[in-house]
């Protein structure tokens, strides 16, 4: 959340609702599969850029660091999958 703070000028409100958002993709962990989850945070992460609570370049922000996390988490910290970029 801090990248997007000092990167985007947000509102509060905006800000509050993106947290909500990731927050549900969190407490989501504890209750489904690894697939599932994957899944729901790309949907989340959908949902936000259609809502327009965020641009398309935070949110490809977003899923780097997530994919970098997994990719390091699942296979040791082999280089990432680069994501196409956002025209």
């Amino acid at each position: 959340m801090e990248y997007l703070k000092k990167t985007y000028s947000l509102s509060n409100e905006q800000i509050s609702r993106v947290e909500a958002r990731l927050d549900e993709a969190e407490a989501a962990t504890r209750s489904i599969g690894r697939k599932d989850w994957v899944l729901l945070f790309c949907g989340v992460m959908f949902t936000v850029i259609v809502t327009d609570l965020l641009p398309p370049e935070a949110v490809q922000h977003i899923l780097a660091m997530a994919l970098h996390g997994l990719d390091h988490l699942l296979r040791g910290g082999a280089r990432p999958p680069q994501l196409p970029l956002m025209t």
